[in-house]
């Protein structure tokens, strides 16, 4: 090397020294909630103060049972669809689908929502053609779906330009989720169904029909499965497939494996290191086909479900920290009662789909009466982390006590402090965090004083 490619390489490693000694180590900021320390970020922070983590709370029969407690609990809200009637009257079909339109004003975007626009989503919910006994068609989802309260895909919100809440939206559908369908839109565009626990529109571009009950019901109760654990797998990028190419697998989502003998080579590419999976795909016409694809054994997948322990529901809520809110599942991601939901999918449990019905349902219950926070607080003796604790509009998971706080984690939207003028202001957070229940409510009282219900599913 002559002498201007030493001084060059000289200057380099200076400048290169220069800009290390400019970023201080572990200057990489996470943000906190107010009393909350960076390792409470962390799942093992409180996993470690569990007298027994790995213990299981309920084993899967008995996970069964708390299931079956859950529909009996609540008739009409939560089903075990394969004991449902083959076919819906016509008066309770209608009551279902004809959802009285809000009286409030509505917005898509900057637009207000026209009595036009209602009265075309009316004529496309196409009620002329119920008859007096509706046979049921049997399907599956094939990719991450929504269930609407309408016929539509339009962002419809109470106020000017809001993409974050949708008063049409239902709940997020994961993929190969069962459904019944009991009705097709003017335009075919969109079936009515209900899923376990909601019902709804979505489009029919994103289910398929099976061609009868018994392959229907074959494929929901596979012998052997695998469960995404993580948060939004996907399937690895395929040409020769595009009908399952990037597919996303939502946390809980249960994905049959493939029967033996398995080929040597699928789509072209070796199964060696990969879960040979047996996906359902929609086909041309619209109607139920299977396809094998390629789940890799490095991805967060578990064979069959998690063992039902406290520290694996902690492990699996911090799984999603960070996220942004979405609600009724909007923006590919979780609102507060979804969380609960898909947490506690990962065991087995088919639970309700909204706060009030968790509440409402299965599990040993504490009622927290009104009172000082110091006796809501003796009533904390009676629970372990993992269960879920209520209050009017959200539900949290409640990890645990440090230094006299209680602290949960949820998909939050806000919470308030007083401003200047002593008024209490609304803090946007719309985020899957951690936090004490010192926090205020715009209401005035804290998240302690605001408790209703804890719920311990056992």
């Amino acid at each position: 090397m002559n002498k201007s490619g030493l001084k060059l390489v000289i200057t380099l490693l200076l400048c290169l020294n220069l800009i290390g000694a400019s970023i201080p180590v572990g200057a990489a900021p996470v943000n906190q909630m107010p009393d909350v320390s960076r390792p409470m970020l962390d799942p093992e922070f409180w996993t470690a103060k569990l007298s027994d983590p790995d213990g299981i709370v309920m084993p899967l029969e008995d996970i069964g049972a708390f299931n079956r407690a859950v529909i009996k609990a609540l008739p009409g809200t939560v089903c075990d669809l394969k004991t449902c009637s083959s076919f819906m009257p016509g008066d309770e079909l209608k009551k279902q689908i004809n959802v009285p339109f809000p009286e409030e004003p509505m917005y898509i975007g900057p637009n207000q929502v026209t009595q036009s626009y209602l009265e075309q989503m009316k004529a496309n919910m196409n009620l002329d053609v119920i008859r007096d006994r509706n046979e049921v068609r049997y399907a599956f989802t094939v990719k991450r779906s929504s269930l609407r309260v309408y016929p539509t895909s339009d962002v419809v919100s109470d106020e000017l330009n809001d993409q974050e809440f949708d008063l049409f939206q239902n709940t997020a559908v994961h993929p190969f989720e069962p459904l019944l369908i009991y009705h097709q839109s003017a335009d075919r565009n969109w079936y009515f169904a209900r899923m376990y626990n909601c019902f709804g529109w979505l489009p029919a571009t994103d289910v398929a029909i099976s061609p009868d009950r018994t392959t229907w019901v074959a494929y929901q109760s596979p012998g052997r499965f695998v469960l995404a654990a993580g948060n939004r797998l996907r399937l690895g990028e395929n040409p020769n497939s595009p009908e399952i190419s990037n597919l996303e697998l939502p946390m809980g989502t249960i994905i049959p494996l493939a029967d033996d003998p398995i080929p040597t080579m699928i789509d072209r590419q070796d199964p060696t290191g990969n879960y040979v999976v047996k996906l359902a795909v929609r086909t041309a016409g619209g109607q139920l086909g299977f396809k094998l694809g390629l789940l890799p054994y490095s991805l967060d997948v578990q064979e069959g479900y998690l063992p039902y322990t406290r520290a694996n529901v902690i492990k699996q809520a911090f799984k999603l920290q960070g996220d942004r809110y979405g609600w009724g599942g909007m923006l590919d991601s979780h609102d507060c009662s979804s969380l609960i939901l898909d947490v506690y999918r990962c065991f087995g449990f088919r639970l309700p789909r909204n706060s009030e019905q968790q509440a409402a349902s299965a599990g040993k219950t504490v009622s927290f009466e009104v009172g000082e926070a110091d006796k809501r607080a003796d009533l904390f003796k009676d629970l372990l982390p993992g269960a879920s604790l209520h209050f009017p509009g959200h539900v949290m998971l409640y990890l645990g006590e440090e230094g006299g706080r209680y602290y949960v984690i949820s998909a939050l939207g806000n919470w308030a402090v007083k401003n200047g003028s002593g008024i209490m202001e609304a803090l946007r957070v719309h985020g899957v965090v951690v936090n004490s229940l010192d926090l205020t409510r715009k209401n005035g009282k804290t998240w302690m004083e605001s408790l209703t219900v804890a719920k311990q599913y056992q």
